[in-house]
């Protein structure tokens, strides 16, 4: 769920709020700060499905004439009607593109959770080109019921509907525009016959081949009696799982979690810091630190590196926010050359004193 949204700095010179402003007065403006709040945070591609004119008023706070916030915003072409006379507002993908792909995000993190909990099954997907799932799907695979047997609970790619390029079962297919691209050509998913999908109707929630594919047809000229089938073979107890807690895991949860190349080197130079000093990440912990820095840095990547950095620098077991200068200094935020290459620096350095150190160490057993 999305904490903020973007507003350009020139948001009080624009000719549009300005007419707003003229009409409806500083509160028809202000109850346009709160329709975009209540947009980011419920409808985050921007449409208002299901919604009319008194409900637009209403989650918009607006006290004025009925109908008049409304008319205004739609005379301004701040709200625009699509197609299917659904209203949207106009240009939200273009200025909050990180608001409007937060399922995706929140599709892309589970799927890297997957790793460590199903590796099977997050091989299994990895393989057929996915690296999405919904929140149904999550729960599916990862059940205790289904967990031992997910390599049946997952259907062909073909009948399959993913969410790698675009949204998932369980939300609302948006609207033509402005929303984000949408893969059309996926064919919708048909319910196999015998067995329901994942959160479906049937039986075991998952996904299953169809009975006339998986069971062969009985000759019915064949007079011998049928043969029982034979059980499935029973996994061997020798077989070793896949430790949840090894590097690689942790290098998954990194890569699934983490698009910028910086910001995956301040992770991996954050989970070297804690081995260094005898406090090793589990994948839950590292899940941890994922959330508190979503929180301390509102999305922010270079916000996040300098976090990290701060505790790597002082050895902190976990992540806290930045520290200011001095009582009149701004705050650092992400956006200015100078900060990406002092991060850049700063890493730079600490490899250099890397591999110092492992050099002195072999020259040290060589004059042994």
């Amino acid at each position: 769920m999305n904490t903020d949204f973007r507003v350009s700095v020139d948001f009080s010179s624009n000719f549009k709020i300005k007419k707003l402003k003229k009409k409806l007065g500083a509160d028809g403006v202000l109850s346009l700060f709160v329709l975009w709040s209540y947009a980011a945070k419920h409808r985050p591609e921007g449409v208002f499905y299901g919604m009319g004119t008194d409900d637009i008023e209403l989650v918009a706070e607006w006290d004025g004439q009925e109908g008049v916030f409304v008319e205004a915003l739609l005379e301004l072409k701040l709200l625009k009607n699509d197609e299917n006379d659904v209203r949207y507002l106009h240009g939200w993908n273009e200025r909050n593109p990180w608001v409007t792909t937060v399922n995706d995000r929140q599709d892309r993190a589970r799927f890297s959770r997957l790793a460590a909990v199903n590796r099977q099954a997050y091989d299994d997907l990895r393989a057929r080109g996915i690296e999405s799932i919904s929140k149904s799907e999550y729960e599916s695979l990862t059940s205790t019921k289904n967990k031992a047997n997910n390599t049946e609970l997952l259907a062909p790619s073909n009948d399959r509907q993913t969410t790698v390029n675009g949204s998932s079962n369980d939300r609302p297919t948006p609207s033509p525009s402005p929303t984000p691209n949408v893969n059309k050509n996926i064919p919708p998913h048909k319910p196999p016959q015998g067995g329901g999908c994942v959160g479906g109707e049937k039986n075991v929630p998952g996904f299953e081949p169809d009975e006339e594919e998986s069971a062969p047809k009985a000759d019915v000229s064949d007079q011998q009696p049928k043969a029982k089938p034979k059980p499935p073979p029973k996994a061997s107890k020798t077989a070793k799982a896949v430790k949840p807690n090894t590097q690689a895991a942790l290098k998954a949860e990194i890569a699934g979690y983490a698009r910028s190349p910086d910001l995956q080197n301040a992770l991996k130079d954050f989970c070297e810091m804690r081995e260094k000093i005898r406090k090793p990440l589990t994948v839950r912990a590292l899940q941890l630190i994922f959330e508190k820095l979503d929180e301390l840095s509102a999305g922010d990547n270079l916000l996040k590196v300098q976090i990290l950095e701060q505790s790597v620098m002082s050895s902190w077991q976990g992540v806290f926010p930045l520290k200011s200068r001095s009582p009149g200094a701004q705050p650092q935020h992400a956006g200015t050359l100078a900060q990406r290459n002092l991060a850049t620096a700063r890493r730079v350095l600490m490899k250099l004193e890397r591999e110092k150190e492992q050099e002195n160490g072999d020259s040290y057993a060589e004059n042994q």
